[in-house]
């Protein structure tokens, strides 16, 4: 799918089938579909499956190789298009934020993606100081950069999305549950008589709040305000299993039971979710290193400009709970970057370096506090660092669990001393459980006796 675009047929095909398994079709037998697929693919936020799209997403895919294959850029135009032209206003500079460079080379419709190394996420840096004025050249190389499949599939859904005047997310208007008067509609049964009163129609109001038996089960609910939702939910839910279980011959549970059943089933979820919960956010700041917990291990981070070299240093070193060096990193990028671009990339820059060595349970700490605010979501990171901080927080899906922590410069000394080391190099060093004699002296001052 990254590679052509798929017939539109092939696509239908597919997405029957994918249909046909959730709805539990067997052979040729044919199952009810309760929810149109247009709403099964919306995004779980906006109360769907969140199932893909197949034509949007091959799109998607077929966008994030740019150039590759010229059927794929005619098939994903639509898509492709909404980017910015190379003479739009763009460039992070004072009026008027235009390419000024004279158009030798470019034609008037060349895209800014173009300029762009989609399977590496960096600029051609060659390619820019080929094409543009010096300074303009320098200004573009320095803005961050973060690609994801998952945007070029956003932008191609809703694009989709408002050619058809948008769907509707209200879950409580999709009568997509099998009641008897929605079975009733569809010519499945004749009596819509909901069976634990007898009294009613079986439809959504009646069975999860208006009868008596439903009565019964929320007056013994108790509800307070921090967990009106979840247990409201939970409840309506054991409601529903409980009425599926007297359909096939089971027996109607009282009102205090439904409750038992449904606050011990939602306790086991919260229980769940916090063992598995990927990221662990606490506001720490401290003013001097501090080693992790046992068994887990710290990474601090750090960025250094050399204006002179139009170029960035990157260091980050990797320590666990004793103190001991586990990885260093010492990195040059040259790209004039500002000391919040280049302390932001230094965090993925490490980042990365833990997932390769399978390194699980990490405390990320540098000395920016913008960037840390903007990892534990107090505030929002500032645009020239934006993309860069939402690709971090996708990368910390990796881990098992990661903390953000922040300290001040004195904490962060062998971070900064090697992200200043990088100046007298070309590329980068990593170190792996050795010492390296310039940081030993800081290193014995920096750990605790």
């Amino acid at each position: 799918m990254s590679c052509f675009k798929l017939l539109n047929a092939l696509c239908e095909d597919l997405t029957s089938m994918i249909r046909n398994f959730w709805w539990g079709q067997r052979k040729d037998e044919k199952k009810t579909d309760w929810l149109s697929w247009e709403k099964m693919c919306e995004l779980k936020a906006n109360g769907g499956m969140g199932f893909k799209k197949l034509q949007q997403f091959n799109l998607a895919l077929l966008a994030k190789q740019g150039l590759r294959l010229k059927v794929s850029i005619m098939a994903t135009q639509h898509v492709v298009k909404e980017g910015l032209r190379w003479r739009d206003k763009w460039l992070p500079l004072s009026s008027p934020y235009k390419v000024v460079s004279p158009n030798i080379f470019l034609h008037a419709v060349t895209r800014v993606s173009e300029l762009i190394d989609s399977a590496s996420a960096n600029w051609k840096s060659f390619v820019i100081d080929a094409l543009f004025l010096s300074h303009e050249a320098e200004t573009i190389k320095s803005i961050p950069l973060s690609s994801s499949v998952r945007s070029a599939f956003s932008l191609a859904v809703s694009l989709s999305q408002a050619a058809d005047g948008g769907a509707s997310s209200d879950t409580a208007c999709r009568k997509a549950l099998p009641t008897k008067v929605n079975l009733a509609q569809r010519k499945v049964v004749l009596d819509n008589t909901y069976e634990a009163c007898g009294l009613m129609a079986e439809f959504i109001g009646h069975v999860l709040w208006d009868c008596a038996k439903a009565q019964e089960a929320w007056s013994c609910s108790k509800l307070v305000e921090e967990e009106k939702v979840a247990r409201m939910v939970t409840i309506a839910w054991a409601l529903w299993f409980n009425r599926n279980e007297i359909k096939l011959g089971g027996v109607r549970k009282a009102g205090k039971d439904v409750v038992r059943w449904a606050t011990q089933y939602l306790e086991g979820y919260w229980l769940t979710i916090k063992r598995e919960q990927p990221a662990l956010v606490v506001i720490e700041r401290v003013v001097s290193w501090l080693p992790p917990w046992a068994n887990w291990f710290k990474i601090n981070v750090d960025g250094a400009v050399f204006a002179s070299q139009k170029a960035a240093g990157l260091g980050a070193i990797i320590r666990d709970d004793r103190g001991r060096v586990g990885a260093a990193m010492s990195k040059k990028v040259l790209v004039p970057l500002g000391a919040l671009e280049a302390k932001a990339k230094a965090f993925v820059a490490r980042l990365l370096l833990a997932r390769d060595i399978s390194i699980q349970d990490v405390i990320l700490e540098g000395d920016s506090l913008v960037i840390y605010n903007a990892l534990c979501e107090a505030s929002l990171p500032p645009s020239s660092v934006a993309s860069v901080v939402l690709g971090m927080l996708d990368l910390c899906k990796k881990f098992r669990w990661i903390k953000f922590s922040h300290v001040k410069r004195k904490g962060n000394r062998l971070a900064h001393l090697l992200a200043k080391y990088a100046v007298g190099i070309y590329d980068f060093l990593v170190w792996m459980e050795e010492n390296f004699c310039f940081l030993e002296q800081a290193l014995s001052h920096d750990v605790p006796s």
